[in-house]
């Protein structure tokens, strides 16, 4: 590691040595005034971009290159485009740039609406959404209609993998799924420029996840304050809702942003159990009716942004989530039948438990441009704090027992990464370091009554920790030329980690070096056609709490623990890649090296279900992905997506046995946009989803599909959105997910509340439309919590 932090630096120093020459001038105004903070790019005759630069307090600027012959060009607000050839070897003097008011033309403008395009660049897929017809969805909304991707049960999916990272201008935002819906359903399509769907991250990128979802906000460098009240009635089997304000402020040099939600309500998830047991040829039927209420879930965020100029930058902030109580009473009643479908038995379970949780991250991000490169550092520190506890009472018909368990985890995460950007003509090189380091106590104390009152008990109580340090270093180079784009990368990542277990004692050391090559070769056609081919390697992680086997009981015959030996999964993905205008066709190879998930096992011996996030031996996948927008009419437009896929994986059974399991699955999506009035962007959107049966481990899951329908409409000169929206009208997202192989026969029928509709406020108030402040990158391993 020592050698490979020694060569980074070693690359960027050599690479600042070049040759520079020096070009100063000043820009003026019709007036013959100087402007300040005026943005003046630095592109080669080929348009391709160098660096950029601002004017100063006096409008003057001063660059260096080592380029024979440059393009100036400046595109600023209430100023008319300006573009000038310099060469360089006969500037001798300062330059004088004098540019135009625009203001009267800016007075007019009208922005024309377009269809959403998409285009495959050499290591992501875009979907242009800026200023088209989506733009008055919010967008999580735009999200969910993004090709490659598709939402089950609020989370986000990249070719039927969850195991996905989302960032925001290229950074990751540190918040649950739920807590980053809520951001995204508040942030208004307007405000978006892209979605870029990464399948195989390049190598700047953090090596962990499946794909990266990166959300690009546009900006806007008008002054002022910009505020949002939001709120959301959802109705379901019961009522949920949420309310909240969000702030923007820039002044000068300075942004400020400040917002607060609160929420809560009856969340629900229903499920029927059976599991039948071939040694004695019984059934055990049970039903959980789970209701969970939580009354104050609050989400806030703060950040302070201060931009010297366009060389220098530097954001720090502070977010949380705090949720002071989440609890529920379950009551579920099991019942056993013999062969005749006759009861022999039943009992019931009374599930009482709260939840409290905590969690807060701050952050600091400089960044520096120095002629071609640009130097950015971050250092980021994450608390994560819960406890849990549970009573639970079984009532048989001749006894009744009790236990309880109080579960408390605390994870600490502290991490700091440097990386340099280097671009000049048609050629970039990325260099970066990360360190990072995780520390995680978990303790569960476990009381019941066998003695015939509820008292403690040592030998089922248990005690968990876990420490981690990760070492990271990268390098990227890629180079353009007038039809071909290359590109290829090397990451190295160094990981010692230490979990040790009390009862039984165990304890895992691992210390492992893992490298993640990336490459990429892309062809464009005369005719728009374009053609590429990549491959990556990924690793995914575990989350911490995944890594705990105390055992965590829904009842007393029924429970989940985790694995302290739980192995980091490998991921091989190999993608060849077809797009002509919007259309995109993907054939697609993934190995998988000890892929994690959760699968169940019954012993017949005690009569029990054990959920157990382990690893499986192996999985192969090779798909072929479709996506094509049709344009019907100016008012009409329908995007068609669809995947096929074959996957077969390879688990161990209870017995030590390898077992395969293997489906050909296939999921579509339709989506319809109908534009009902432009003036009000009053639109109506009607989506249609649906999946075959699919695998996971032990696990077959059935086919399910959902309906949607949303209208939405602004109100007084757009300073109001509303929005309706009718989600799985038909109440067809349920799922029944069987086992079955060797004396493992069991199933059950999962839903949960998926059937609502939903009424959307948001009330826009200020003078102005403020640019995006940057988002703090994050770090694989807080994303892990």
């Amino acid at each position: 590691m020592k050698h490979i932090i020694t060569l980074f630096v070693c690359f960027c120093c050599f690479s600042v040595l070049a040759q520079q020459k020096n070009i100063k001038g000043i820009v003026l105004n019709d007036a013959h005034i100087p402007i300040s903070e005026i943005e003046i790019q630095i592109v080669t005759t080929n348009e391709e971009y160098i660096q950029s630069v601002a004017t100063d307090s006096l409008g003057r600027f001063e660059f260096e290159t080592d380029l024979n012959n440059v393009v100036l060009q400046i595109d600023a607000l209430f100023y008319e485009p300006f573009k000038q050839f310099i060469s360089v070897e006969e500037t001798t003097n300062p330059l004088t740039i004098q540019l135009k008011s625009s203001e009267e033309q800016l007075a007019e403008l009208t922005i024309q609406v377009k269809r959403p395009k998409i285009k495959q660049k050499i290591d992501r897929l875009v979907f242009d959404v800026e200023n088209s017809t989506l733009s008055n969805l919010n967008t999580w909304e735009i999200l969910k209609r993004t090709p490659n991707i598709t939402v089950k049960n609020g989370n986000l999916q990249v070719r039927n993998n969850n195991n996905i990272l989302v960032t925001i201008n290229d950074k990751k935002w540190l918040m649950s799924p739920q807590e980053l819906q809520t951001l995204l359903e508040n942030t208004p399509g307007n405000e978006l420029q892209s979605i870029e769907v990464i399948t195989n991250p390049p190598a700047q990128y953090e090596a962990s996840g499946a794909a990266i979802v990166n959300i690009k906000l546009k900006e806007n460098k008008l002054l002022g304050y910009k505020g949002t009240l939001f709120g959301k009635y959802e109705q379901s089997m019961y009522a949920k809702g949420i309310m909240g304000i969000s702030n923007f402020y820039n002044v000068g040099k300075w942004n400020f942003a400040a917002s607060y939600y609160r929420g809560g309500g009856n969340y629900v998830r229903k499920s029927n159990d059976y599991v039948h047991y071939q040694e004695d040829n019984t059934t055990w039927k049970t039903i959980t009716n789970r209701k969970d209420t939580s009354k104050s879930q609050n989400t806030w965020n703060a950040i302070v942004g201060y931009q010297k100029d366009s060389l220098t930058s530097i954001n720090f902030g502070i977010n949380g989530f705090y949720q002071p109580n989440s609890h529920g009473l379950y009551n579920i009643p099991t019942t056993i039948t013999n062969a005749n479908n006759e009861i022999t038995s039943q009992f019931y379970t009374l599930n009482n438990h709260n939840d409290w949780s905590n969690k807060l991250n701050s952050f600091v991000q400089y960044q520096q441009k120095i002629n071609n490169h640009t130097l950015s550092s971050n250092a980021q520190y994450t608390y994560n704090n819960k406890r849990k506890f549970q009573d639970i009472i079984t009532q048989k018909e001749t006894s009744k027992n009790q236990f309880t368990n109080t579960e408390k985890n605390n994870t600490q995460v502290l991490s700091f990464q440097i990386d340099d950007a280097y671009k000049k003509g048609n050629v970039s090189w990325d260099n970066g370091i990360k360190f990072s380091n995780i520390a995680s106590e978990f303790k569960m104390d476990f009381a019941d009554d066998e003695s015939g009152n509820l008292e403690y008990n040592p030998e089922k109580s248990n005690q968990f920790s876990y420490k981690e340090q990760n070492y990271a270093a990268y390098t990227s180079v890629g180079y353009d030329m007038e039809k071909w784009s290359f590109k290829a990368g090397l990451r190295a990542e160094y990981t010692n980690l230490k979990g040790i277990v009390e009862n039984p004692f165990d304890q895992n050391k691992q210390s492992y070096l893992e490298w993640f090559p990336t490459l990429y070769a892309q062809r464009t056609f005369e005719n728009t056609h374009q053609l590429g081919l990549s491959y990556g390697k990924r690793i995914s992680r575990p989350y911490y709490a995944w890594l705990n086997p105390t055992k965590s009981y829904y009842n007393e015959y029924s429970y989940f623990q985790g694995d302290p030996r739980l192995r980091a999964t490998l991921t091989h993905n190999i993608e060849l890649n077809y797009s002509f205008k919007n259309a995109v066709i993907t054939p697609y190879f993934r190995y998988e090296k000890y892929p994690s998930m959760e699968i169940n096992f019954q012993m017949p011996e005690n009569k029990t279900i054990l959920y157990k996030y382990t690893n499986i031996k192996d999985e192969h996948s090779f798909g072929l992905q479709l996506y094509k927008n049709f344009e019907i009419s100016p008012i009409l437009s329908v995007d068609l997506s669809a995947n096929t896929e074959y996957r077969k994986q390879l688990f161990w059974g209870l017995d030590e046995q390898i077992y395969e399991n293997k489906k050909l699955s296939f999921n579509g999506r339709a989506n319809v946009q109908i534009q009902l009035d432009q003036n009000t962007d009053w639109t109506l959107n009607a989506s249609y989803f649906y999946t075959t049966p699919s695998i996971q481990g032990t696990f077959t899951i059935s086919d399910y599909s959902s309906t949607s329908l949303q209208m939405t409409r602004k109100f007084f000169d757009k300073k109001l959105d509303a929005s309706l929206a009718f989600n799985d009208i038909f109440y067809t997202e349920k799922m029944k997910i069987a086992t079955k192989y060797a004396n493992q026969n069991n199933y059950f029928i999962d839903s949960t509340d998926t059937q609502n509709f939903t009424i959307t406020l948001r009330y826009h108030f200020g003078n102005q439309k403020v640019k995006s402040i940057q988002k703090v990158e994050g770090t694989e391993e807080q994303n892990r919590l």
